[in-house]
């Protein structure tokens, strides 16, 4: 007899398809709360949050060690105690409610007997953040959750102040890790819920616990709606707030447990010894629950066969096959329907590979409803860079471009929002058809995720030569049309027309490869690091990810509010990935069809 796996219900619904735990993965969470510092400024609720998140995470599931109001050599302890419990495929949720100072480019989180006086002094008694963070990095996936964004709590000495007065910054992020700060820069986080007298929790942790409880919501739309709903609560009492939210996360998890069957013991085999009524009741038990499984099966099968969307629909198929792979020791069922399943998704690809073939170059297509319209590349060569501009467009260099696709227009409000399921643009009023703004570089990651997941194809940013080459379309001028400035009201919004706001895309005229608004509307993030200049750069079109300062990604073209040479087809600049403002968008590439 085969004995089924502990399967959890998987939901195929397209906004969030579900992937499965790691085996004997560990759920451990570390939570600390400070409020009653000894020299500085006490906190009103920090360790109450600390308590309701401590009670959230216990009933999601997680292993919770909670402390509150450690001096500085046990925060360290707890830090390093809670590390040596940590294994390669955990799951790991670290939750600090206190003060934080942020000191020239570190975070960091101030124990109650914190008594620095100057930020010498201040490194050495408190603890960066960069510390926690190396100490979780062994983890499968681990969150950070930093509810820290209050005053500063020390006193001006003189005329200086230590630490930054303007709230944490958001760190680096390390490889397999995610953070959210409960405010953005120059913001302060609320300590208490607007509208709600007497309420013992932060605005922040308050919405995160509320969030997190969500049945079946993965973390990544978990963190996204905290932010989402944060900034909604906060204005509504006239107050900015905005978390920041930074993610490198590999894989995925959920932060409330999923309900699994449970598994059916070896000895439920008629023929095996030691069987007996308690084994006969969980065979019974177990039996309805694969006959749930099968009901549930059932409908997953007929809803990704409903999917009107041919990418969508296999992708969907594809899903339901991974889930779908254990036997069913009550049930014959099982390899009728997953051979319908395997044959119409056989027929899918066959007829995406077919539809794929036909494309040519300087043609367009989408995959799926909700993606970006794309256009075929051609392959080419091109002297990228410019002797007219500073020297961050030097030297000129000659560079090979291999044929790809890249987006006709800049992502817009519509295809952000159906996606991500919230729109962070300033120009919101602008409409669907307007590019998405106020987006970072690490935001933009997320929404390829997202992206890639729905449709099973590989977006991703061009690189900045496949950028330049593609705005150039062939030119050697300032811009692709020639080097009229006259002519630039015709094919790019910029400060003198655009009235200071963005417009929907593909209104002005085309470049020669049938790209819209290369020269204005919003600047574009690409995937490369920002180098000083071109000294050393790829000569093959590849992203430039390698040297330089790797603090800053690159950005190109100008946008609503620039000057005509700030539009020119050379023209770069850079912003740290968490960078958002209401001029700073995009556009997609991947490999051509």
């Amino acid at each position: 007899m085969k004995t089924p796996c502990c399967i959890g219900l998987l939901s195929l619904a397209l906004a969030s398809l579900l992937l499965a735990l790691p085996a004997q993965a560990a759920r451990l969470a570390l939570v600390i709360g400070n409020d009653s510092y000894q020299q500085v400024s006490t906190l009103k609720n920090a360790g109450n949050d600390a308590k309701l998140m401590a009670s959230a995470l216990r009933s999601a599931g997680f292993d919770v060690s909670d402390h509150f109001n450690l001096d500085r050599n046990r925060l360290y302890e707890a830090i390093d105690g809670f590390q040596k419990r940590l294994g390669k495929g955990d799951e790991v949720v670290f939750y600090f409610s206190g003060h934080g100072v942020q000191v020239e480019n570190d975070p960091m989180l101030l124990p109650t007997d914190i008594q620095a006086n100057d930020e010498k002094k201040l490194r050495r008694e408190a603890l960066p953040l960069l510390y926690v963070q190396d100490a979780l990095k062994d983890a499968r996936v681990s969150l950070l959750v930093i509810d820290a964004c209050r005053d500063n709590p020390f006193p001006k000495q003189g005329t200086r102040t230590i630490g930054d007065t303007r709230g944490l910054r958001p760190p680096d992020v390390v490889k397999g890790q995610a953070i959210i700060l409960s405010a953005g820069r120059n913001q302060k986080a609320l300590d208490s819920v607007p509208g709600e007298p007497g309420q013992r929790n932060g605005l922040f942790t308050h919405e995160f616990v509320r969030v997190m409880r969500t049945p079946g919501l993965d973390v990544r739309s978990a963190l996204v709606k905290v932010r989402d709903d944060v900034e909604d609560k906060a204005a509504r009492v006239n107050h900015e707030q905005r978390p920041s939210l930074m993610d490198d996360m590999r894989g995925n998890f959920y932060l409330q447990a999923s309900i699994k069957p449970e598994p059916t013991p070896d000895r439920l085999n008629p023929g095996s010894e030691g069987l007996n009524l308690n084994d006969l009741k969980k065979e019974d038990d177990n039996k309805k629950g694969w006959a749930q499984w099968q009901t549930k099966m059932k409908a997953d099968h007929a809803q990704a066969n409903g999917i009107s969307d041919t990418a969508l629909r296999a992708k969907a198929l594809e899903r339901f096959l991974d889930a779908y792979k254990q036997d069913n020791p009550w049930s014959s069922e099982d390899d009728t329907l997953r051979s319908k399943a395997s044959s119409n998704l056989q027929s899918l690809r066959a007829q995406g590979q077919q539809t794929q073939n036909n494309v040519q170059p300087g043609q367009a297509f989408k995959d799926c409803a909700d993606c970006p319209e794309l256009v075929v590349i051609p392959a080419g060569s091109f002297e990228m860079g410019s002797n007219d501009g500073d020297d961050g467009e030097k030297p000129t260099h000659r560079v090979n471009i291999r044929s790809f696709a890249l987006g006709k227009y800049e992502v817009t409000q519509g295809q952000w929002k159906a996606v991500m399921g919230s729109n962070p643009s300033y120009f919101s009023k602008c409409g669907d058809n307007c590019p998405v703004e106020q987006v970072s570089w690490n935001d933009i990651q997320q929404y390829i995720q997202k992206l890639n997941q729905k449709t099973d194809q590989n977006y991703r940013l061009p690189s900045e030569a496949e950028w330049e080459f593609a705005a150039r379309a062939g030119s050697s001028t300032k811009w692709s049309f020639g080097s009229d400035q006259g002519q630039l009201g015709q094919h790019a919004w910029y400060y003198s027309n655009s009235g200071s706001n963005t417009h929907p895309v593909g209104q002005k005229q085309a470049n020669a490869f049938g790209l819209y608004d290369m020269h204005g509307n919003v600047r574009e993030w690409v995937q490369d690091w920002y180098h000083a200049n071109y000294s050393g750069a790829p000569s093959d079109g590849s992203a430039w990810e390698s040297g330089g300062e790797q603090k800053s990604r690159v950005l190109r073209s100008g946008s609503w509010g620039s000057f005509p040479a700030y539009l020119r087809s050379a023209i770069r600049d850079r912003f740290t990935p968490g960078s958002r403002n209401d001029y700073l968008g995009f556009r997609l590439a991947r490999t051509a069809p």
